[in-house]
């Protein structure tokens, strides 16, 4: 990988003096007891399929008494300052090889959820009631800011022990992601997520100034929503737009809506990204069920990724990250739902609608997706709203 870090620069990412467009995916080499050992093969299948970013997550947060397989598969830190050094290890060697096969990653630093931990382990470190409107107040409480101080420099302190490279000089780290799926319900808790958002921004700003930053803050569907999500993408800490979409979780689907939908969540964004915000816009998670048959709502499945993907660089999208490349495997007696399986043909069709769509992107750039969405332009002179929000 050549030594230069990708760039925003006016509203769109840049390697050198050069646009970079990415169709990626979402990668777990770092837990479990089946992952862990298949990261090269993680790796390669993305190259294979013409995918340039991962995202994945260096984190996992547990307590002291935390036995032996937890520390093993599933913790990064088991209590505030029980830092597990194999975990880091094994990210070095997860970072060489992607490297070593020219993919970029973005590494989420925490979760929103409880999975690995997450903030509700944060609070509980700390005493606090963590559940409903309690979890906001991991944005506020001093000890969980400064927990997360705390990894957060163990990161941009650290020299990958296989390539002798500090991370925050390493150009394989295409950015940091603060949190994966931010989420507050209250005004308190709105203004203390933009407060730590900017601190903790800040505090990677002291050390590196390579890399780029987003907020990881989910995304919206109700008008209150967007409009956080807004002031939070608007944040000079912050270097582009994330949002999570997952068309199927909408109630539009159950109506029969579901094309439309998706373009009108994804216009919507773009309209906001480029006008307002003016920064890249990367669409940080996204998928459809594939754990039943090809055909989905009465087509090919792969079909949807397609449609999702097409009408995002459309729109001038800057990347894509789908929801969840991995080994086959079962989870209880089935697959996961939104796994895209690296060494069985069962999602073989969406492995080749993505590749497909990262090899037009490749070779003709957003021209590949027609021209430039007359949704989105004249969304500019018309207050910004494409999607129709309750």
């Amino acid at each position: 990988m050549r030594g230069e870090f990708v760039r925003a620069r006016n509203g769109q990412f840049v390697l050198g003096d050069r646009p970079f467009r990415f169709v990626g995916a979402n990668i777990d080499p770092l837990h479990g007891d089946v992952n862990r050992y298949r990261a090269r093969d993680l790796i390669a299948a993305l190259a294979d399929d013409g995918l340039t970013v991962a995202r994945m997550w260096p984190l996992g947060e547990g307590q002291e008494d935390a036995d032996d397989w937890m520390r093993k598969f599933h913790l990064f830190r088991a209590s505030p300052d029980g830092f597990i050094e194999d975990r880091f290890l094994l990210l070095d060697r997860v970072l060489a090889i992607a490297r070593l096969y020219g993919i970029r990653v973005m590494l989420t630093l925490s979760n929103n959820w409880g999975d690995y931990g997450g903030a509700p382990m944060y609070l509980r470190w700390t005493g606090s009631p963590w559940w409903g409107l309690h979890h906001e107040s991991f944005f506020s409480h001093p000890r969980t800011r400064e927990f997360y101080r705390a990894g957060l420099l163990k990161l941009l302190l650290r020299r990958n022990t296989v390539t002798g490279v500090m991370y925050v000089d390493d150009p394989t780290i295409f950015a940091w992601e603060l949190m994966n799926e931010s989420q507050i319900f209250s005004e308190p808790g709105q203004h203390a997520r933009i407060a730590w958002i900017r601190e903790m921004a800040a505090l990677i700003r002291e050390y590196d100034k390579n890399h780029m930053i987003s907020a990881g803050a989910n995304g919206y569907a109700l008008r209150r929503e967007r409009a956080d999500w807004l002031r939070i993408q608007q944040l000079p800490e912050v270097d582009f737009c994330d949002s999570h979409i997952y068309p199927e979780n909408d109630e539009a689907w159950a109506q029969g809506r579901g094309e439309k939908r998706i373009l009108d969540l994804l216009d919507d964004r773009a309209a906001l990204c480029r006008y307002v915000v003016k920064k890249p816009l990367v669409i940080g998670e996204f998928g459809f069920h594939t754990d039943g048959s090809q055909t989905l709502f009465g087509r090919p499945r792969a079909g949807w990724f397609t449609r999702f993907l097409r009408q995002h660089y459309r729109n001038r999208g800057a990347g894509a990250l789908v929801w969840l490349y991995e080994p086959y495997q079962l989870w209880g007696t089935k697959v996961r739902d939104f796994g895209i399986h690296i060494d069985h043909p069962d999602t073989r069709d969406v492995r080749q609608a993505l590749s497909t769509v990262a090899d037009q992107l490749r070779q003709g750039g957003w021209d590949a997706f027609g021209p430039d969405n007359p949704r989105i332009v004249s969304a500019k002179h018309s207050g910004l709203q494409t999607q129709p929000l309750y």
